[in-house]
C-alpha cells in the first residue's frame, strides 16, 4: 500500500507544519541600492556588447532596457491612481463608524505603499536613462507616452482629504512642471564628426547662460531625435532641467510645424533659441519677434550668430 502524504510527513516529523500564504512583505530597496544595482547592470551590458558584433544594435537594446522601467512605472502609476480613487470613494461614504474609518485607514495605507513603489520605479528608470545618456550621448525618450517624474512626492499626509489634495498637486506638477518656459528650435543640419564637439560646446555654453538667467527654466522642444533637439534634450537631462516635448501632429500635413510653433509660443516663453533649420524655424523667429519675445538667434554655422549681409558701398 502506497503511503499517503500525511503518513510520509508524520514519519519525517513534519506533521506539525502547516501550509499558509506568506504575508511578510520585504521593505523596498533604498535609493542607494537602486542606483548601484541599475547602474552596474546597464554599465556591464554596455561593456559586454561595445566591442562585439552587436554594437550596431546597442542603442536599441539599451533603449529597451530603460523602457522596461518606463512600463513598470506606468503600471505603478495606474495602481496609485486606483488607490487614490478608492480613498476618494470611502471619504464620500464616510459615516464616522469604526468600520468605515478602518476601511479608510487601510485604503490610505495601500495608496501610500503604491506611491512608494512608484517612486522606486521612477528612480530605476531615471538612473537607467542617465546611463543611457552618458554612454550614447543622447537623452532617452519614451515613444508614445510621457516621462513623468513625481520625485517631489511625500507620504507625510495626515488625513484622506489632505492626501487627495497632495496627490492632485503632485500629478499636476509632473504633467505640467512649474517654471518659465524657453523654446528651443532647429532642424537637422549636417554636422561632421570633426565639428560635433565644437557644435555641442557652443550649444551647451549657450544653454548654461540661459539657465543662469532663467533658474526655473522649462525647456520646450520638438523632440526630434535625429535633429538638434537631441543635443538640447541631453543637456536638459544632465542638468536636471524639466522639458516639455511638443510632437508634430502628422495628420495636419504641411501645417504641423507651424501649429507646433504656435503651441510652444502660447506658453509665453522668456526666450526663443533658434538654430539652423527650415522655413518653420524662420516663421517661429518672425512670430516671436512680432510678439516681443526675445530671440537668441544662433542660425549660423555650428550654433553661432548668423552673419549679416554686408552693406552696399
Amino acid at each position: 500500500m502506497t503511503p499517503t502524504l500525511k503518513d510520509q510527513m508524520i514519519s519525517l516529523g513534519m506533521d506539525g507544519l502547516s501550509i499558509c500564504e506568506d504575508t511578510e512583505v520585504s521593505p523596498l530597496p533604498t535609493d542607494d541600492e537602486v542606483v548601484q544595482t541599475v547602474t552596474g547592470s546597464l554599465s556591464d551590458m554596455f561593456s559586454m556588447l561595445r566591442e562585439t558584433d552587436l554594437k550596431p544594435a546597442l542603442q536599441d537594446i539599451a533603449w529597451g532596457f530603460v523602457n522596461s522601467f518606463q512600463k513598470a512605472t506606468e503600471r505603478a502609476e495606474r495602481r496609485w491612481d486606483e488607490a487614490a480613487i478608492k480613498v476618494k470613494g470611502l471619504l464620500e461614504d464616510q459615516d464616522g463608524s469604526e468600520i468605515s474609518t478602518s476601511q479608510l485607514e487601510e485604503a490610505m495605507e495601500e495608496a501610500k505603499r503604491n506611491e512608494a513603489q512608484l517612486a522606486v520605479c521612477e528612480l530605476m528608470r531615471e538612473t537607467a536613462a542617465d546611463i543611457f545618456g552618458i554612454e550614447l550621448g543622447r537623452a532617452w525618450q519614451p515613444i508614445g507616452s510621457s516621462r513623468l517624474n513625481h520625485s517631489g512626492m511625500t507620504s507625510a499626509v495626515v488625513d484622506g482629504r489632505a492626501y487627495l489634495r497632495a496627490t492632485a498637486d503632485k500629478k499636476r506638477e509632473a504633467r505640467a512642471p512649474e517654471g518659465t518656459t524657453v523654446v528651443f528650435a532647429g532642424g537637422r543640419p549636417t554636422i561632421t564628426d570633426v565639428d560635433a564637439n565644437t557644435f555641442a560646446d557652443n550649444l551647451f555654453r549657450l544653454l548654461d547662460r540661459v539657465k543662469t538667467r532663467v533658474p526655473d527654466m522649462v525647456l520646450c522642444h520638438g523632440g526630434d531625435s535625429q535633429g538638434v533637439d537631441r543635443f538640447a534634450m541631453n543637456w536638459a537631462q544632465k542638468n536636471k532641467v524639466p522639458t516639455a516635448r511638443f510632437d508634430l501632429e502628422r495628420k495636419l500635413g504641411k501645417r504641423a510645424g507651424f501649429v507646433r510653433n504656435d503651441r510652444m509660443l502660447s506658453t509665453n516663453p522668456a526666450y526663443v533659441i533658434a538654430l539652423e533649420g527650415s522655413g518653420v524655424v524662420e516663421r517661429l523667429v518672425e512670430t516671436a519677434r512680432q510678439r516681443n519675445i526675445q530671440v537668441i538667434d544662433r542660425r549660423g554655422p555650428l550654433c553661432t550668430r548668423p552673419q549679416r549681409p554686408a552693406r552696399a558701398a
